[in-house]
Order: C-alpha cells, then sequence, then structure tokens
C-alpha cells in the first residue's frame, strides 16, 4: 500500500510539472518572471550590462553573457521597468549562439518546441513563422518563432535570429518569456 500511495505521490508531481498554467513556473538557469534579478546579479553587473536599444524608455533590457552559473545558455537576458529599485525580472531570455551555422538553430528549435507544445499544452499556440527582424535596416535579418499565449496575456517565445552581414549580429536561438505588461510594450514596437 505505501509504494502505491508513493508511485501515485510521485505521478501527481510529474503532472504538475508537465502543464504550465503560469509562466512564473518556468525558469531559465534558476531564474523566472516576477524574480528580483537582485537575487542572481550585483546591482553594478545589472547596470554594466544594462543596453540602450530601446527608444521608449520604459523599459531596460539587460544582457548577461558566459556567467559562471549558467549550465544550459551562452546567455541570459532580462527586462525591468525603469526605475523599479528591486529590479522585478518582466522579461527573461536564455540565449545559445550559433555562429554562422542557423540551420543547427532551427533543429534545436524544433526540439524545443516540441517539449514546450507538451509544456504550454493548456496554452494557444501561434504557429511557426518567419519575418524581417525590425531593428535591421537593411531588412535582410531574419526571425523564425513560435510564440505561447497565457490566458493571462503573459506569453513565452522559441526563436531563431539569422542577422544579415550589414547587420553583424550574431545568429542565436533565444527561449523567452514575457509578462503581459512587456508583451503589450513589444506590440507597440519600442524600436521606433
Amino acid at each position: 500500500m505505501r509504494i502505491l500511495l508513493s508511485v501515485l505521490v510521485l505521478i501527481l508531481n510529474l503532472q504538475s510539472w508537465t502543464k504550465a498554467d503560469d509562466i512564473r513556473d518556468f525558469q531559465i538557469e534558476g531564474i523566472s518572471i516576477g524574480d528580483s534579478a537582485l537575487d542572481f546579479f550585483s546591482e553594478s553587473e545589472i547596470k554594466k550590462n544594462s543596453q540602450d536599444y530601446f527608444k521608449k524608455k520604459d523599459y531596460t533590457p539587460v544582457e548577461n553573457n558566459n556567467m559562471s552559473f549558467f549550465k544550459t545558455y551562452d546567455a541570459v537576458d532580462f527586462i525591468f521597468k525603469t526605475n523599479d529599485k528591486n529590479y522585478i525580472i518582466k522579461s527573461l531570455s536564455g540565449v545559445l549562439n550559433y555562429s554562422n551555422n542557423i540551420e543547427d538553430c532551427y533543429k534545436k528549435m524544433d526540439e524545443i518546441v516540441s517539449e514546450m507544445d507538451v509544456i504550454f499544452s493548456n496554452q494557444k499556440k501561434n504557429p511557426k513563422e518567419t519575418y524581417k527582424h525590425r531593428m535591421d535596416k537593411s531588412g535582410k535579418s531574419k526571425v523564425t518563432d513560435v510564440e505561447y499565449l497565457f490566458k493571462n496575456g503573459d506569453s513565452a517565445q522559441i526563436a531563431c535570429y539569422d542577422y544579415s552581414v550589414e547587420h553583424g549580429g550574431q545568429d542565436h536561438l533565444s527561449v523567452a518569456m514575457d509578462d503581459k505588461d512587456i508583451y503589450d510594450f513589444f506590440i507597440n514596437n519600442p524600436y521606433n
């Protein structure tokens, strides 16, 4: 009887991990949406790694490359509301670099999407789509992504970025989680 009970508890626990109804349940390198970045990075690291590529200054992006505690990703990027002294993470992404090897990026993306289809099976899924990258004025850089939309307005995106020679960016895969506020911010194109 005790073995049966243990097996039932194990099965029920596994089921709770396999379906994600709240984006905050998902972690990238142990970090989740809604965490304070100060729990993982010093304030000086956050300020040093902050970027300024949004024309609308409501939010601040931070790029963290090759930190010692990263086990899966080459970089972990996040976005916080500008002037938030607690640096609450509103957007979080894990990045894998694919220098001049975009085909491997697409293969990895398909693997991750297969896993996410199970984890996010209760969410709306937008199919794979390829479009021009908004930040490349040459119009030659492409983004291929799959997006999951949560009932509360949060989103998850798996994307491969294929940068043009003119842009000079590094091809990469991104697994990103955005809360509703950031999702709405991106819809209104913060780059213009």
